[in-house]
């Protein structure tokens, strides 16, 4: 190993140098005092601190059908806008445990005192103030109604029934002798029906064509008779209907070759 001398006048500063290190070192390994102000058994121990009071409020969550209310404590409540439902209404900071506002009484009205015993009326002297009975009404008269009147008699209808041969609406004696005869009832009748009518044989053309024939024959006889006939006189021509009789026979089928005249005599006098 080699050995290098050192200047003389360095000497001192390597001493120094030596010291501070050797001091710094004896520092660092010695444990400084405790203070007693840092003791904590000196001082009383600390109380906890009170909860901090979060108001809480009910608050909408959603729109529309999709609206829902939960209860927050602000300022993580949602902020109101004009579509929740809470913009209708003021909104109340409350929080829930809070006591309620009591509501204000109304006023109560004295109960309204009795009038003096001077004004109260006795019952005898009630009695005795004379009461105004209204007029007696008088019953109605009774309507007076004048008699019915009888009603009219209604004259019966008259018949009078002329029967044809087979296919024929010719006029025989017998037919200018019956209408003669009831003559004087059909000048004095207000309406006269003649009703043409036949049997089942032959085509229906034939039987109605034939039904006319007969009605405007015995038409025309009347008015040869009787030309002032006041009567009004209505046709009524079918074939091959409304029989009297059946069609079975010569005699069934001669009584439905016929013309009947209906009428209804005047009731009036002649």
């Amino acid at each position: 190993m080699r050995h290098v001398a050192i200047p003389a006048q360095r000497q001192p500063i390597r001493v120094a140098l030596l010291s501070s290190l050797t001091a710094a070192l004896l520092g660092a390994c010695t444990l400084p005092e405790p203070d007693p102000l840092d003791d904590p058994s000196r001082y009383p121990p600390r109380r906890p601190d009170p909860p901090v009071a979060h108001h809480q409020r009910v608050a909408q969550v959603g729109f529309e059908r999709q609206a829902a209310f939960e209860v927050c404590s602000p300022p993580n409540c949602p902020t109101v806008t004009r579509k929740t439902l809470a913009a209708h209404r003021p909104v109340d900071d409350r929080p829930l445990n809070s006591p309620q506002t009591p509501a204000p009484s109304l006023p109560v009205s004295p109960a309204p005192t009795p009038a003096p015993a001077d004004n109260v009326v006795a019952p005898e002297a009630v009695a005795r103030t004379p009461v105004a009975q209204p007029p007696a009404l008088e019953p109605p008269a009774a309507p007076t109604t004048a008699p019915a009147k009888p009603a009219a008699p209604m004259a019966p209808l008259r018949k009078l029934t002329l029967l044809f041969n087979s296919n024929s609406a010719e006029l025989t004696a017998g037919h200018r002798g019956q209408l003669q005869g009831a003559l004087g009832e059909l000048r004095r009748a207000e309406r006269l029906i003649i009703s043409g009518r036949t049997d089942d044989q032959g085509s229906e053309r034939l039987n109605q064509a034939l039904a006319v024939s007969r009605a405007l024959a015995i038409r025309r006889e009347l008015l040869s008779l009787a030309p002032d006939l006041p009567a009004r006189i209505e046709i009524d021509a079918r074939g091959r209907c409304c029989y009297v009789a059946a069609n079975k026979d010569e005699d069934g089928r001669a009584r439905n070759r016929r013309v009947e005249l209906v009428y209804t005599p005047s009731t009036a006098p002649s």
